[in-house]
């Protein structure tokens, strides 16, 4: 299971309405807390013949869930953000003994059409590019061990 759904917003703390809070929350920790209950609930419940074989979930965090600092002008993206991280490894916890991995990407700014359209002027190349996050996400699917289960992992390109 791979929770890339989400959302942004900047928007410095003074400009932060109750409503662009809750927004943040729900469009990144409560759309990905309830897709992990889904996937947990399948896992479980185990293939059509009915054996439990395991599973991998994939959340996406970001750069300033782990470097807060970074996360000025976007306090509620932040905030979300660092929920989703620390949601990630308190899931893994709950999930060791049950040979499901869960993991967290924490990407720096993504090189995406909205992104380069928002930021005209930013290093593009800099960027991390979608089909590396892609690729570390089939990585870690592919692995028939849980050995990296609650490791939230910075992702930063070149920057």
């Amino acid at each position: 299971v791979v929770n890339i759904a989400g959302g942004f917003a900047y928007a410095p703390i003074a400009d932060s309405s109750v409503k662009v809070l809750q927004q943040q929350l729900s469009m990144n920790v409560v759309s990905c807390a309830l897709s992990c209950r889904a996937a947990v609930a399948n896992f479980r419940k185990g293939g059509p013949d009915g054996v439990k074989r395991g599973g991998h979930i994939v959340n996406i965090a970001a750069r300033p869930a782990l470097n807060p600092r970074q996360g000025a002008n976007m306090t509620a993206y932040t905030a979300s953000k660092a929920a989703v991280a620390a949601f990630t490894v308190a899931l893994a916890e709950e999930l060791k003994n049950e040979d499901i991995a869960v993991i967290a990407l924490a990407p720096s700014t993504l090189d995406t059409p909205a992104n380069r359209k928002d930021m005209p002027t930013a290093k593009h190349d800099s960027w991390v590019k979608p089909t590396a996050i892609a690729e570390l996400i089939v990585a870690h699917c592919s692995l028939s061990e849980t050995i990296n289960s609650g490791a939230v992992m910075p992702v930063y390109g070149k920057a």
